[in-house]
């Protein structure tokens, strides 16, 4: 079988890296993988095995004003139309809207199945964003949404849709080793991105607690701007906690350090269905996540495999004092949520994607 994946970029993101696992792990399977990339290089390995396509270099399409935005569009558009006429291939599958969008007529057009893979939660996102899903969405063979949540609203107008989780990169561990567990609490993602992730009040909830718990540290994991970066550190130092919080950086080790922390906390104002969240729970970290719309109520039973409390900072507070209280005594429910992040190996979600092809080209 032959597939078109598409993108616009393939920057250092949730989405992206997840497109890479997804095709490296389709290209070892044996089918012949195509990765249609808009614009720029690949943050992230891509297998040999997989065909890479940039239809633009970064520089070519720099926004401007409205109309560089309008010429932009329209190059796009038409870059996209022909490789679509040339290209000999059965499935095309799209992530994100925008780009959905830009698909639709000439998949229809070139008689290609077209699968949609959403990785917002559907209440977020700009006007351009919530128009295109609600105009594209609908002339897809298949909807992918990443929580059974945003499956129930978009079943109201389309006519098939499969809930995919993001499938998890790490290999989860096989036992809990807590002596090689430092006294940390430790959170990750994008720093430009802090109001969403709530690096803001994790920081505030933190400073609640560091003067009673003066052995433990704070670590927040992700790379940014140097503005981000500042806002994060004033907001630490505001707080005095020079020494007891700090900024990782990007990484490439977030397996390890998910390992060597004894609690991970998600702070998110919002989120789809966050893979960190899955991630940190591989590889033993205690869990502390804020009950948000959608996302950790779907990964999270409340005391079984990790904590999951309601969305403010009072109990944000008060979950990570409880967990630090009682670390040593929760080592069952760190080790329950490992068990619970192998439903999302990506051997079992690449198989899930398996059966959605089947069950697209059986719709012809």
């Amino acid at each position: 079988m032959k597939l078109l994946f598409v993108i616009e970029k393939m920057s250092s993101g949730g989405a992206e890296r997840v497109m890479a696992l997804l095709v490296n792990e389709l290209a070892d399977r044996g089918y012949e993988v195509d990765l249609l990339v808009v614009s720029g290089d690949s943050a992230y390995e891509i297998n040999k095995k997989v065909n890479y396509h940039r239809l633009f270099t970064e520089g070519e399409l720099k926004l401007g004003n409205k109309v560089r935005m309008l010429i932009k569009l329209c190059r796009v558009t038409w870059a996209i139309k022909k490789f679509l006429a040339q290209w000999r291939g059965e499935v095309v599958i799209s992530f994100m809207p925008q780009t959905t969008l830009l698909l639709i007529a000439w998949s229809k057009l070139y008689k290609k199945k077209i699968i949609a893979s959403e990785h917002l939660a559907f209440s977020k996102g700009k006007l351009f964003m919530k128009l295109s899903r609600r105009v594209a969405y609908p002339y897809v063979d298949c909807l992918l949404s990443l929580t059974e949540h945003d499956a129930k609203i978009y079943r109201k107008y389309v006519k098939e849709v499969v809930v995919m989780p993001n499938p998890l990169a790490f290999t989860p561990i096989k036992s809990y080793e807590k002596s090689s567990r430092r006294q940390v609490i430790v959170a990750a993602g994008s720093l430009d991105r802090w109001y969403h992730k709530g690096f803001d009040r994790l920081i505030i909830a933190f400073a609640a607690i560091a003067t009673e718990f003066p052995a433990w540290e704070l670590h927040i994991a992700g790379g940014g701007s140097e503005e981000a970066m500042a806002f994060l550190n004033e907001r630490m130092s505001e707080h005095k906690l020079e020494g007891k919080a700090r900024l990782l950086g990007h990484r490439n080790d977030l397996d390890r350090i998910f390992r060597e922390s004894s609690i991970f906390v998600l702070s998110s104002r919002y989120e789809g269905l966050p893979l960190v969240l899955i991630e940190a729970l591989s590889q033993g970290a205690l869990c502390v996540s804020l009950d948000i719309e959608t996302g950790p109520n779907e990964i999270i039973t409340d005391g079984v495999d990790g904590f999951l409390v309601s969305d403010s900072q009072n109990a944000l507070e008060l979950a990570m004092r409880r967990a630090v209280e009682q670390f040593d005594s929760l080592e069952d429910v760190a080790m329950a949520g490992v068990n619970r992040s192998r439903d999302y190996e990506a051997t079992k979600i690449v198989h899930k994607w398996e059966e959605v092809f089947a069950k697209v080209l059986d719709a012809s």
